[in-house]
């Protein structure tokens, strides 16, 4: 992976561990899984806290969690070049 992914990642964690973060990413990027309500969105907006009741997942290769959506858990993943 890139060193520019890389530093997506530690600047992700970074963020993390200082609470809420919004992810502002385009939806429809091959790779994003998001609910299909969602997936034309060019500008969606994901919150991700580290004490959120599932693991976040962040990697060089993109962040994995389980996000609520009206109320339903979705496993959604968003890869660094989105």
């Amino acid at each position: 992976m890139s060193r520019d992914s890389k530093n997506k990642a530690a600047l992700v964690l970074k963020l993390l561990e200082e609470g809420d973060t919004m992810l502002c990413l385009d939806a429809r990027h091959d790779g994003v899984a998001v609910p299909p309500q969602h997936a034309d969105n060019p500008s969606l907006q994901l919150i991700l806290n580290l004490n959120f009741p599932y693991p976040i997942e962040v990697t060089d290769e993109g962040i994995s969690a389980n996000l609520a959506f009206g109320g339903r858990r979705v496993a959604c993943h968003r890869p660094m070049e989105a």
